[in-house]
């Protein structure tokens, strides 16, 4: 059977709403946790206080996923903020890593916090880029490239 061009172009839709649509998805989430997790490596740094911790649950796919949440206070410039962002990665986890994350950090303890200078709401605990939200980011940006490419390619010919 030969293939023709529609089926091929039908073939290449599917395979792009299939496969490349989530990947385009991913990389527009995690993008902005990525630079803001490459900013907070500049960002100053404060004392805050852990007030609350624990593994919030959210079901997917007949199976669990958990994000740690660890909610703690700090100031900057004679005023309080509260946050629960420990890093910036728009990812959960399996349970024991939650687990293993938030042990890290004692209730009622100091801990250091890193804030936005320009947006003191904006903290986190650990900072640089996660590796989940590099790996999307970069992951898609090269399929934006490609796809480009792809249309310039055909647009040429």
């Amino acid at each position: 059977m030969k293939i023709t061009g529609k089926i091929k172009k039908i073939i290449f839709v599917v395979f792009v709403i299939v496969f490349l649509c989530p990947i385009i998805w991913l990389s527009f989430k995690s993008f902005p946790e990525f630079l803001n997790g490459v900013f907070s490596m500049t960002w100053p740094k404060t004392h805050g206080i852990v007030i609350s911790k624990s593994i919030s649950e959210k079901a997917a796919w007949k199976k669990g996923i958990w994000r740690p949440v660890v909610k703690y206070t700090y100031s900057v410039k004679n005023k309080e903020y509260t946050n629960e962002k420990i890093s910036f990665s728009v990812f959960f986890y399996g349970k024991q890593w939650a687990a293993d994350i938030i042990s890290r950090y004692e209730l009622h303890r100091n801990v250091d916090v890193f804030y936005n200078p320009n947006n003191h709401t904006i903290s986190c605990l650990r900072t640089g880029p996660e590796i989940a939200a590099t790996v999307y980011s970069i992951l898609g940006l090269g399929v934006i490239l490609y796809l480009g490419c792809l249309l310039i390619r055909h647009f040429l010919n």
